[in-house]
C-alpha cells in the first residue's frame, strides 16, 4: 500500500495491511497507518466516524490531515 487517499477503498487497504502489526506497538512506539483522512470530503459521515475510531484502536498517531478552519459540525 501507498500513501492513503481520500475514499473508504483505501482506508480499508491500509487497515488490512495492519494485520499482524499489534506487537509492535507499545508505549513510545506505535505503528503509523497514514493520517486521518477525516474531513476532506471523501468520506461520508459515517465512514469519517469509523475512520477515526479504527485509527484509535490501532494506536496510531491521530494526526489531521484536513483543513481545520473548514471542518463541519459532522468532522468536528
Amino acid at each position: 500500500w501507498g500513501d492513503i487517499e481520500n475514499k473508504w477503498e483505501s482506508v480499508v487497504s491500509i487497515l488490512d495491511s495492519q494485520i499482524g502489526l499489534s506487537q509492535y506497538s507499545a508505549p513510545g512506539q506505535w505503528n503509523d497507518p497514514d493520517m486521518l483522512e477525516v474531513g476532506n470530503g471523501g468520506l461520508t459521515p459515517t465512514e469519517d466516524l469509523t475512520h477515526f475510531v479504527l485509527w484509535s484502536v490501532l494506536k496510531a498517531p491521530l494526526l489531521i490531515g484536513c483543513d481545520v478552519t473548514t471542518m463541519t459540525k459532522e468532522t468536528f
